[in-house]
Order: C-alpha cells, then sequence, then structure tokens
C-alpha cells in the first residue's frame, strides 16, 4: 500500500505525518486500523514564531491535529517525544461529514464515586461524567434553564432577592438564573468538587459566559443542606428568596432517611426561605412522594420539561407570604 504525506499546521508550528491509504469496511465507514501508524515528524517552519515565544512543547505534551483527506477527516493525538523532532502517535479516530466529533477529556479527578471527567467537543460542547455517566452537557440544558426561571421569576422583582443555588456543574442553572435575576440580586453557590468550580471558572467558562465572574454570584465548596441548615437555623440571618436544587440525582426512592429530599431537610427549607420564597428542585421524573412533601414547605407543582428529547421536571413549592 502506498504511502502519502501530508501536513497539518499546529500553532506556529507544522507537523508533518504519513498517512496510508484508508481502507472502507464492509459498512462503507473507514477502518480505523487503516490508519497508518508510523511516527510524524514536526519541523519548524516559522523560526520567528518560535523566538516570539512560541517554543517547542516539552517533551510528553500531548498535540492534537485533524487532517482532512478528501471528504473524510482524520484526528491524529500524539505526545512530544524528548526530542524536538518526533511525536509518539497515541491514537487515531476518523470521522465523516455529520457525525460528531468525540469528546476530549481536558480534565479528571478520582472520586469515591469514581473517576470524574470535563470533556469538550469542538469549541463549546462540554460535558461532566463520572465513571462513564454523563452527568451534565452543553446539548441539554432547557431543564436547568426551566428550573432557574421557576425559581427566580416570582422573586426578582423584589429590591436585593438573596438566592441559593445547590449544585453547580458548567454553570447553565447559574447563568439562566443571572439573566433573571435583577442587578441587585446575590447568588450563592454551593459546589461539593472543588475541581468542578475550577472547570467552570476556567476552561469550561463559555459554557455559561463566564458566570462566575458576575459579581453577583458567590461560590463556596461544600454541601448546599450545611448551608440550608445554617441559615434554617439562625433567626438573625438573612432568608433566601428562593432555594434551587440542581443536582445530577433528583428525588426518588432510597433507602432510609433521605438527605436530600426527605422530611428533615424539606423542613429546614421552609425555615430558610424567606415569606413568598420559593424552593425549585430539579428531577429526572415525577415523584408523587417528594410532590406531597413539599407541601411542608408551601402550595406545590411537579412541572414537566421537554429537554430536547429527554422530559425531566422542575418541583416547584411556595412558602406562604405573611400578613
Amino acid at each position: 500500500m502506498r504511502e502519502s504525506s501530508t501536513k497539518c499546521v499546529l500553532g506556529a508550528l507544522e507537523v508533518e505525518r504519513g498517512f496510508a491509504p484508508l481502507e472502507l469496511s464492509r459498512s462503507g465507514r473507514p477502518a480505523a486500523t487503516s490508519v497508518h501508524p508510523s511516527s510524524f515528524e514536526r519541523t519548524d517552519t516559522q523560526p520567528e514564531a518560535v523566538s516570539a515565544g512560541h517554543p517547542l512543547r516539552p517533551a510528553g505534551t500531548e498535540e492534537t491535529a485533524v487532517l482532512r483527506l478528501g471528504v473524510l477527516e482524520v484526528t491524529r493525538i500524539g505526545r512530544v517525544r524528548g526530542s524536538s523532532v518526533g511525536l509518539e502517535p497515541l491514537k487515531a479516530s476518523w470521522q465523516l461529514p455529520g457525525m460528531p466529533r468525540s469528546y476530549v477529556t481536558l480534565d479528571a479527578v478520582d472520586t469515591a464515586e469514581g473517576r470524574l471527567e470535563l470533556r469538550r467537543r469542538g469549541e463549546g460542547d462540554f460535558m461532566i461524567s463520572v465513571a462513564g455517566r454523563v452527568l451534565m452537557t452543553t446539548r441539554l440544558t432547557r431543564s436547568e434553564q426551566a428550573l432557574a426561571i421557576r425559581g427566580c421569576e416570582p422573586i426578582a422583582g423584589r429590591a436585593a432577592p438573596r438566592v441559593l443555588i445547590g449544585g453547580l456543574g458548567l454553570g447553565m442553572t447559574v447563568r439562566a438564573a443571572l439573566d433573571v435575576l435583577p442587578a441587585s440580586a446575590h447568588v450563592t453557590v454551593a459546589e461539593l468538587s472543588a475541581s468542578v468550580v475550577t472547570w467552570c471558572g476556567g476552561p469550561a467558562a463559555p459554557a455559561s459566559c463566564a458566570a462566575l465572574d458576575d459579581p453577583r454570584v458567590e461560590v463556596i465548596v461544600g454541601d448546599v443542606t450545611d448551608r440550608i441548615r445554617e441559615v434554617a437555623r439562625d433567626a438573625a440571618r438573612p432568608r433566601f428568596d428562593a432555594i434551587l436544587l440542581d443536582l445530577y440525582v433528583g428525588p426518588g426512592p432510597v433507602r432510609g432517611a433521605d438527605p436530600l429530599y426527605g422530611r428533615e431537610i424539606t423542613e429546614r427549607v421552609a425555615d430558610a426561605l424567606a415569606p413568598g420564597g420559593v424552593y425549585a428542585v430539579w428531577g429526572e421524573a415525577p415523584y408523587a412522594p417528594f410532590e406531597k412533601l413539599l407541601r411542608r414547605v408551601g402550595p406545590a407543582r411537579c412541572h414537566s420539561v421537554n429537554a430536547g428529547g429527554v422530559r425531566h421536571v422542575v418541583f416547584v413549592a411556595t412558602r406562604p407570604a405573611r400578613g
């Protein structure tokens, strides 16, 4: 099989590598194994760019580039060798027009529940997963937006509304809440994972239009139920006008007392809300026992949301106004 050579520019450096012609499998798709496994060389084609602050990457750095062979798009990922003249191939993938790109892992951390990963596809498609399970993605945001609107619109006309949001994720709920609330609002976000906070304020910031940079936002690393209890038991502390829970597991059957959606914490929510305050909770599906429990806060309802082919729900309860 005759090899062909092609080049691709990576920043100020040009990467040259050899590819054999791709073979099609019986299904008509290229066989991934037909990508030539040979090393590819990198040459400095713009010395002036290197001297201007674009040096060769250090050994071990991963490089990614996309080659287009006709209508076929081939992605090669390699690691810089100890010398500056070659890349050690790590993997290759192919893509036909109209097919979604593969996700690239930007960062990962081990947790008690498994490996927590931040992934990106293209420029603006982000996803967070744990142990291979998708927790949140920028492709499905309607239910997060509905949660923020249902929870914040009723209190947005107050002079300086205070909002507590449990769960940060990619910042979609925070972004939607900020879009509804006035400039005088204060939004506290409680997130268990420090890594998620770093991601949302760093590489994944475009997903929420840099919501964490908004001066109305305060982020704390910790359990949202702790903040609810702190406010509930201290009569001198200001109450929240809205409490929103956007956790990756919604209300549902559990063994024993439910620390997130059980009777005790729901009663503390009622104590932590200001009169006329709103309690809104994201869920995967309707759950009648939780909707009934919400009546301890006030009148409650479960709203269905068509989240782009996936149906989620938003539970809403409103604490009665006094006098």
